[in-house]
């Protein structure tokens, strides 16, 4: 399976690290009810950082379109969180969400690959 994109979202300010592509997002469109931050894109208005912040394992957003070069793709996402504890008081915090891109558009192909060259 084709891995996307890597990116990690900030609890703090809603940065975000996207590997895989340079953009400054100047021309995104932030959506009602979402804070206008720095960086523009704040992460934590996206759909699957509120899931993935309560869960406790690993979250599956599954058929999203996804165009983060431009041209859009069949993808799932599939994001976690990652905890933060302080070694004095040992609180726990949510610190960041890591989440991949999986590109689905080649799902049949690894699928006859995988079917082909198995052996069961």
């Amino acid at each position: 399976m084709k891995i996307k994109d890597i990116f990690v979202g900030f609890a703090y300010d809603g940065m975000g690290y996207l590997t895989g592509m340079n953009s400054t997002y100047s021309s995104f469109v932030i959506p009602p009810g979402c804070p206008i931050g720095k960086y523009r894109l704040d992460l934590r208005c996206r759909p699957y950082y509120a899931g993935s912040m309560n869960a406790v394992s690993v979250m599956s957003f599954l058929n999203l379109f996804h165009s983060g070069e431009g041209n859009p793709f069949l993808a799932t996402i599939f994001c976690e969180r990652t905890p933060l504890i302080d070694p004095l008081t040992g609180v726990f915090q949510v610190y960041s969400l890591m989440c991949i891109t999986l590109d689905l558009s080649i799902m049949s192909t690894f699928m006859n690959n995988f079917k082909t060259n198995s052996k069961f």
